[in-house]
């Protein structure tokens, strides 16, 4: 993952010399320390080819935009309109994956019931996502 560095500038107080009987310390001047952090860039977009659930597999990549959004990283499956939140990539893709079953499983048992905008969400859910047939 790409690091960026980030110049954070630290003020020191500045400390009188032993020997000088005049000097005191007051309110410290102005002095800079430059220090690097680094900062994580999230990417923009990624392909998620799992949902790590063995009642589904995924049979075309759900394409993942990645922002951030004040502290949190976003997951969104643009094509499904379903968000995915965590302190980092890691956490906010695996929400999004648990979205997208839950999703599923609830566009499924109601589908004989959705309005025009979830039933256009199941029909693409349907061509990127297939249940998995269990042995019995």
């Amino acid at each position: 993952m790409p690091l960026l560095e980030h110049t954070h500038l630290v003020h020191e107080p500045q400390r009188a010399e032993p020997n000088d009987a005049m000097a005191t310390v007051t309110e410290p001047p102005v002095m800079q320390q430059e220090v690097l952090l680094p900062v994580v860039l999230v990417p923009g977009e990624m392909w998620l080819g799992t949902v790590f659930d063995s009642r589904l597999r995924v049979l075309s990549p759900i394409r993942v935009r990645l922002f951030s959004e004040h502290d949190s990283v976003v997951a969104e499956a643009t094509d499904l309109d379903e968000f995915g939140y965590g302190s980092n990539i890691s956490e906010a893709v695996r929400d999004i994956q648990r979205a997208v079953v839950q999703l599923y499983f609830s566009l499924e048992e109601s589908s004989d019931r959705l309005g025009a905008d979830l039933a256009s969400t199941w029909a693409v859910l349907q061509r990127l996502v297939v249940k998995i047939q269990q042995p019995t």
